[in-house]
């Protein structure tokens, strides 16, 4: 039973691993760095694939590259809303399972104000944004033989949803003629719930009772997040018609606190346990650089992006190595700029621990980091958006987005994910 339980919780940290969960010991779940999807801010951006570090100039600029607020001298207030749909099917041994779930949920909501001054620009922007989501499903059953030769049944149910939100203020400021730099600062808060059911056994049990499988558990785990973020940006328009964009967010630290609770069907509710644990989140330095252009007929914006290695991280981690993405974003005014149409492409190297989790354990701080994952296919990310500009200065705002990726393993399991995005926007300058 001690084999098959290793071989299984290996199956079981690939799969929670890709989810950012980590098995480490008997009926505990770490929670490992659950940063699996961040889609971004803002209506405009999410339609360009969030290309948008060279292009900034609404409230989203918070968040894309605050410098871009130094060129922004008027008044914006935005409001949007997030539909999201979130897939996966998970392949075990020779049996795939389908899960779908749904949810809606606040894109951001912003106001952005200039401030006249002598000489250059100066714009102020407070948000409210919610870029990342912990949205993610896992699902299996299938009926194989284990190494014991033993024909064993396997069910397995995962799925989490939440998200962090960053609640803003940021200022940019023109320094020269066409330079600015803009600075954000972030109170980050959030949450996550997660789900994992597990059910085996051993079907046509052996004559020796202690060969017999019988696992059976429900476990639920409340997380709840806090910390700040700080990151800067420049722009810098070398032409009419030229800009160059770059932006950074300083390494910060996340505080966490957890709740798990585990109940067992086969048992009775006096075998059911809860705890609570404590720790950190540590990211490593990440940026971008851009350079986007007005063309007769189109905007253009296209970058590139990394985050750097954790120092302090194992080899054995994903959290050890540079992980790059790439995109570009098109605009396309049409009726003298009151309509736009907008589409985006973006490839990013699937990253499955942006976070390292310093976790407290008793008197101990333990460190973790998930280890890398075989990757199918990375991350990659197609957008579409439509924008209608009235009149009086108002902006109704449509983006769709598809991101799809693959992980693997050695073990015989295999994860096709997909997640589907609609952002719904209304803005209004004046």
């Amino acid at each position: 039973m001690g084999v098959y339980k290793n071989f299984f919780r290996s199956i079981c940290f690939l799969v929670l691993a890709a989810l950012g969960v980590t098995i480490c010991k008997a009926n505990t779940i770490e929670i490992q760095s659950p940063l699996i999807q961040n889609v971004g801010a803002g209506a405009r951006a999410f339609a360009m694939a969030n290309n948008y570090v060279a292009l900034a100039n609404d409230v989203s600029a918070t968040y894309y590259n605050p410098a871009g607020l130094a060129f922004t001298p008027v008044r914006e207030l935005q409001f949007s809303l997030a539909l999201l749909k979130q897939a996966a099917t998970t392949t075990f041994v020779d049996s795939p399972t389908s899960v779908v779930r749904q949810r809606v949920a606040v894109g951001n909501t912003g106001y952005l104000f200039s401030i006249p001054t002598t000489r250059g620009g100066l714009t102020l922007a407070f948000t409210y944004q919610n870029p990342v989501l912990f949205d993610d499903n896992s699902a299996f059953a299938d009926t194989y033989t284990d190494i014991k030769n033993r024909s064993v049944t396997t069910s397995y149910d995962y799925y989490s949803y939440g998200g962090l939100s960053l609640w803003s203020g940021a200022f940019g400021i023109q320094l020269a003629p066409g330079f600015g730099v803009g600075l954000t600062a972030s109170l980050v808060t959030g949450s996550q719930f997660t789900h994992i059911a597990l059910d085996e056994d051993t079907l046509n049990a052996p004559v020796n009772p202690a060969n017999t499988i019988n696992n059976h558990y429900r476990t639920t785990i409340q997380d709840r997040y806090l910390g700040f973020e700080l990151r800067g940006g420049f722009l810098y328009k070398i032409a009419e018609r030229l800009n160059v964009g770059g932006r950074f967010v300083v390494p910060h630290k996340i505080s966490f606190t957890e709740t798990t609770d585990e109940t067992y069907p086969l048992l009775p509710p006096s075998a059911a346990v809860s705890f609570k644990n404590d720790g950190t989140l540590e990211s490593s330095l990440n940026a971008a650089i851009g350079i986007s252009t007005v063309l007769p007929y189109a905007v253009v914006d296209a970058e590139i992006s990394a985050r750097a290695p954790q120092p302090q991280a194992s080899l054995s981690s994903d959290a050890a190595f540079w992980k790059e993405g790439a995109g570009v974003g098109l605009e396309i005014p049409l009726f003298l700029k009151k309509l736009m149409l907008r589409t985006g492409y973006s490839w990013n190297e699937f990253d499955a621990a942006p976070f390292i989790a310093h976790r407290s354990s008793g008197d101990n701080l333990v460190s973790e980091a998930a280890a890398p994952l075989g990757v199918a296919h990375n991350p990659q990310q197609l957008c579409a958006g439509i924008a209608f500009l009235t009149a009086s200065n108002i902006a109704f705002e449509g983006s769709y987005g598809f991101t799809f990726w693959e992980i693997s393993s050695g073990d015989g399991l295999s994860e096709k994910h997909s997640a589907q995005r609609i952002l719904l926007s209304i803005s209004t300058r004046f």
